[in-house]
């Protein structure tokens, strides 16, 4: 008798449900808008409308450079990565939307990505033969590669002088890194990240950047390097 309620019981517990599983998650197409001010102000090319932290009054000519390598760590640590580089010119396209494919949904609390050639891709003909990607090599007797960032202007010497200045970055030692720490609740039929540049931030923090001390920084590393730490934080997310 015994064993036969034993063997009952194993025969209710083998034939118990199991929990339902949890379903995967789903795939989201997903983009990112990006947007560029300076300190609150919209870019306007070719005037000197704008005021950096040493006093310096500059006006914007170019703005090139890349992004790539976008990075979003879920917060289970789940970490989903798009390699794609994308060459940005923001005179001639000022609002893109970016498409980075499909991402699982979920809450995402860190975006990281380069704002220049990630190292491995960073390589002398890597990139497609396009005018713009030829226009940006960086000279094989500096490294190679390609330059990161072309940003271009002039700057008020004199009331009545300017001169013009050039923010270069290349090499994987002067390649600035973006990080970002937010909460993005990743679901539904799509999903945009709202991007914005603020330019200023180039000459900002850490490095206060004077257009006096050093105008041209091309090839030279102290500058370059504190030109790329202060790219760390020129974006964020705000609509």
């Amino acid at each position: 008798m015994r064993y036969a309620v034993i063997g009952t019981l194993l025969f209710l517990w083998a034939c118990k449900p199991k929990p339902a599983e949890p379903p995967p998650p789903t795939q989201v197409p997903l983009t990112v808008q990006i947007r560029y001010e300076v300190d609150g102000q919209p870019l306007q090319p070719d005037t000197l409308l704008y005021t950096n932290d040493a006093e310096n009054r500059y006006s914007i000519t170019k703005l090139r450079y890349y992004l790539s390598r976008f990075t979003l760590t879920r917060n289970d640590g789940f970490q989903w990565r798009n390699d794609t580089v994308i060459y940005m010119d923001a005179l001639q396209n000022p609002n893109p939307t970016l498409s980075l494919g499909e991402i699982p949904s979920g809450t995402y609390v860190k975006l990281e990505f380069y704002i220049g050639v990630y190292p491995e891709r960073n390589k002398t003909g890597a990139l497609p033969n396009t005018v713009e990607n030829m226009n940006m090599q960086w000279p094989d007797a500096m490294g190679g590669g390609y330059h990161h960032l072309k940003l271009e202007g002039r700057y008020l010497v004199k009331p009545d002088s300017t001169a013009g200045y050039a923010m270069h970055l290349g090499t994987n030692a002067a390649l600035p890194q973006a990080l970002i720490r937010t909460s993005l609740n990743i679901q539904g039929d799509a999903f945009t990240i709202p991007l914005t540049m603020n330019i200023n931030e180039w000459f900002r923090n850490p490095y206060v950047y004077d257009f006096n001390t050093k105008s041209y920084i091309m090839g030279d590393t102290l500058h370059m390097q504190q030109i790329a730490e202060n790219g760390a934080d020129v974006f964020q997310i705000k609509p």
